[in-house]
């Protein structure tokens, strides 16, 4: 099985080169890249998909605070 170190240098091609993960949480995980046509430092947001139920259901819990804190 691929990690997702792989997974996602393989999708950015060239543009960017992995340096390392800078940490992750719940629902992404971060990573410190170069763009390596201006040879600057960037930071690359991997979030994990919501497609478990319990994950789908936080999502709608927090978006329905959100709208109720939106109203007030």
């Amino acid at each position: 099985m691929t990690d997702l170190r792989t997974t996602l240098q393989s999708s950015l091609g060239a543009a960017y080169t992995i340096e390392r993960e800078l940490g992750g949480g719940g629902m992404s995980r971060v990573f410190l890249a170069t763009e390596n046509q201006l040879s600057r430092l960037d930071l690359i947001n991997n979030k994990r998909s919501t497609s478990r139920p319990q994950d789908l259901a936080d999502a709608a819990a927090l978006e329905a605070l959100s709208e109720k804190h939106q109203r007030g």
